[in-house]
């Protein structure tokens, strides 16, 4: 519009030296005022037109900004009033954060309120502590005495000094050897089931969880 005003105003000038100037150059300088003059009322329509769109587009955006303000906050309160439920009891053990920037050598860190995560990353884990299984190999000559479900007592290598209940959930039907064990002999596969609550007491470690948490 600037530029528009300017070419008036030189047009302007133009005409006012009709009297040094030729017939012709003063018809080409009426001329040139006119176009100069036109332009410039087409530039102010176009202006005001432009402006006209943008502000139409304007409430436009502020209108789907308030719709998706408005379905955010529909979705946050929906999701703080969602409640999953586990369909065990268990332990709640928290997945690392290995979707961050982690230097070499480092230890990855947990996830934490705040991380930025992937879509269907795991965020947690429901560990089932209704029981311990603990697997072992037995001879020839000790498979002939053992049972399923035949009742055990057991001592671990870190608690010597404590002795825990279990059951003989499976054992295998076949023997075999261990090439790594340095032991040639074949044994069968036992695997022993420990009740976690008996364990955790004796590990001195108290569990406060809750059916369906």
């Amino acid at each position: 519009m600037l530029k528009a005003k300017y070419d008036v105003r030189r047009a302007e000038l133009e005409v006012q030296k009709a009297d040094v100037t030729a017939d012709i150059d003063k018809k080409k300088n009426v001329l040139n005022l006119e176009a100069a003059r036109r332009a410039l009322a087409q530039t102010q329509a176009d202006i005001e037109a432009r402006k006209q769109t943008q502000e139409s587009q304007l409430n436009q955006y502020n209108l789907n900004r308030q719709r998706n303000v408005q379905d955010v906050q529909r979705e946050v309160t929906r999701i703080a009033q969602t409640k999953a439920l586990a369909t065990i009891t268990g332990l709640v053990s928290i997945r690392q954060n290995r979707a961050g920037n982690v230097n070499f050598g480092q230890q990855v860190p947990d996830i934490r309120e705040g991380d930025t995560l992937q879509p269907g990353m795991p965020v947690a884990e429901l560990l089932d502590l209704s029981e311990l299984e603990v697997w072992t190999k037995i001879g020839e000559l000790d498979r002939a005495n053992l049972k399923e479900g035949q009742e055990a007592l057991l001592q671990l290598d870190a608690l010597p000094e404590k002795r825990f209940h279990g059951k003989i959930k499976a054992m295998s039907g076949t023997a075999s050897a261990d090439v790594y064990s340095g032991d040639p002999s074949k044994k069968f596969d036992v695997v022993f089931s420990v009740d976690m609550r008996e364990l955790l007491t004796g590990l001195k470690i108290s569990r406060r969880i809750s059916t369906g948490s």
